[in-house]
């Protein structure tokens, strides 16, 4: 049977997430129907996919030595956050690579397309730590109130049994 294949539309409001899970071979792994269709699958991979009821769970799994792999993309990545600092420095590092690679742009006279692609890529990496920790602080947020709901419902005396079989009275 041949493999459906996998079409990318900008105009299209489906997540990558729905492309990803739609594009998993039958032992979980990313298939495209060649290797340029696979790679920019696995490229685009959020480790996450979409149950069979429609919700988004991840596709990981934790080695417990500190990384993760991804079942569908087979990508590792650390489990702990960088701290602000740590992107900071990272981004200032690749920087460095590309004002470098927009140097050598210029002097090999590689053309308009390359010079706008590092363009774009200057902007994306300048703006990635600020992105970076404001999603850290929503996901820590939100792990703080979950906590803090599961503390209260089981501290909460309504939520035990004898209330429960008294409450028909």
């Amino acid at each position: 049977m041949a493999k459906k294949e996998v079409k990318f539309q900008p105009g299209k409001k489906e997540s990558f997430t729905s492309i990803i899970t739609k594009s998993l071979d039958k032992h979980g792994r990313i298939k495209g129907k060649n290797k340029k269709e696979t790679k920019k699958l696995k490229d685009e991979c959020f480790h996450h996919i979409k149950s069979k009821k429609h919700k988004i769970k991840p596709d990981i799994q934790n080695d417990g030595q500190g990384t993760c792999t991804c079942y569908a993309c087979n990508h590792k990545f650390r489990t702990h956050t960088y701290s602000k600092d740590d992107m900071r420095d990272l981004c200032d590092n690749f920087m460095e690579v590309v004002d470098q690679a927009k140097y050598i742009t210029v002097a090999a006279n590689l053309g308009r397309n390359a010079e706008e692609y590092l363009v774009h890529l200057t902007g994306a990496v300048r703006t990635f730590p600020k992105f970076y920790t404001k999603a850290v602080k929503v996901v820590s947020k939100e792990e703080s109130t979950k906590k803090r709901k599961k503390r209260k419902n089981s501290n909460d005396w309504r939520s035990t049994d004898s209330y429960q079989y008294g409450s028909w009275r």
